[in-house]
């Protein structure tokens, strides 16, 4: 049993135009992302090229419109995954329209003036398919990982097996200007295949950039939730879900840790001198130069106002003592900054983990007691519970 040539290309335009108001139909209910439209017309437009090429239309005017309507498909899929990606350099989209406009110049031209018989013109049209599918995967393989999706991955792969295709197609022209029917008609069949391939792929690099956008956003919310939107230090309820299981951790293994409360000195007349705007520039100060002069392991955050919060894992009070020394030191020597720096001070209460705490609330209040007795005893000092 032969395939026919006729039928066969009518059956692979139906398909096409089902594939294309798949796509239509999918991508109408995804977020709309740059390059998606270019897609959905290269789709409508192959599915009336082949059913041009098909026979039910005779004319060698639209034989030629179905030979354009081919090998303008292949450039809006490219420009549509590079817009997707969002790095349609222009060098890119400048290559992508000389290779196009100079295949369609030779298409129409070849139609008319080379020989009939010489078969160069049937080889014009695969010959372009391969050279636009070999540019495709050029372009999209130096995409940065950042911007290509899996999806888009296999995009690459599609163009790719596509060249293929259209090497052997023009290859099997070139002797005669013509190849057997069943050749032909599987041609048409495999770039079928490759086309579903190829929507598949469009549509879920549109899922896989909706969720991948899904999870930023998460992750956005999630931080703005544990984090001071001034100081960018976690705020009150972060730190406390963390600072509980960093306890929790320091009493199952009897390991040392110690608690600082930071309060700056006489913040209000600082906010009477300077204003709100000076109070802000001076507590993102502060957090800065703070945040700069602990570990990584070590756990801050804003507490409410200008007191601040520190838990030193793995510290004991000596070690503790001194790094409240030079956290003082590192505040005082903002002065010179800003007018609104002049005589800034912090005052510091320091609470290691007694064997009768077992609550972060308690160190914490500990912490807050020698921090009370700090202020009593003049400021701009660091002092230990007793």
């Amino acid at each position: 049993m032969t395939l026919d040539l006729e039928t066969t290309l009518l059956v692979c335009g139906a398909i096409q135009i089902a594939v294309a108001a798949t796509v239509i139909i999918l991508g109408g209910s995804q977020k709309s992302y740059p390059g998606l439209l270019q897609w959905k017309l290269s789709f409508v437009l192959g599915a009336v090229a082949l059913l041009i090429a098909s026979g039910r239309f005779d004319g060698a005017l639209l034989q030629v419109l179905a030979s354009v309507l081919i090998v303008a498909a292949t450039p809006l899929q490219v420009d549509g995954a590079l817009r997707f990606a969002g790095v349609m350099s222009w060098q890119g989209r400048r290559g992508l329209n000389a290779v196009t406009g100079t295949v369609l110049g030779v298409l129409v031209l070849g139609r008319f003036w080379m020989p009939v018989d010489s078969g160069l013109e049937s080889v014009i049209p695969p010959a372009a398919l391969a050279l636009e599918a070999l540019l495709a995967v050029a372009l999209l393989v130096r995409l940065p990982p950042t911007m290509s999706v899996p999806a888009l991955q296999m995009l690459s792969g599609c163009f790719l097996v596509d060249a293929l295709i259209h090497v052997f197609d023009a290859a099997m022209l070139i002797p005669h200007g013509y190849a057997p029917v069943p050749m032909q008609a599987g041609v048409a069949i495999a770039n079928m295949v490759v086309l579903v391939f190829k929507a598949f792929g469009i549509v879920a690099a549109g899922t896989q950039r909706t969720e991948a956008e899904l999870l930023m956003l998460s992750r956005d919310l999630e931080r703005q939730a544990s984090t001071d939107p001034l100081t960018k230090l976690r705020n009150r309820r972060s730190f406390y879900d963390l600072g509980d299981s960093s306890l929790a951790v320091a009493k199952r293994h009897d390991r040392p840790l110690t608690a600082l409360m930071v309060d700056i000195d006489r913040f209000k007349e600082i906010n009477d001198r300077h204003g709100h705007a000076g109070g802000d520039v001076v507590l993102v100060a502060v957090a800065e130069v703070m945040s700069r002069m602990l570990r990584n392991s070590d756990l801050i955050g804003r507490m409410g106002g200008e007191e601040f919060a520190i838990l030193l894992v793995e510290t004991g009070q000596r070690a503790a003592e001194l790094t409240a020394e030079r956290l003082r030191r590192g505040v005082m020597a903002l002065h010179p900054m800003s007018p609104a720096f002049e005589g800034l001070t912090i005052s510091i209460g320091l609470a290691p983990l007694a064997p009768e705490v077992t609550r972060l609330d308690e160190l914490l209040q500990n912490a807050d007691r020698a921090l009370y007795r700090a202020k009593q005893e003049g400021r701009n000092r660091w002092v230990a519970v007793a």
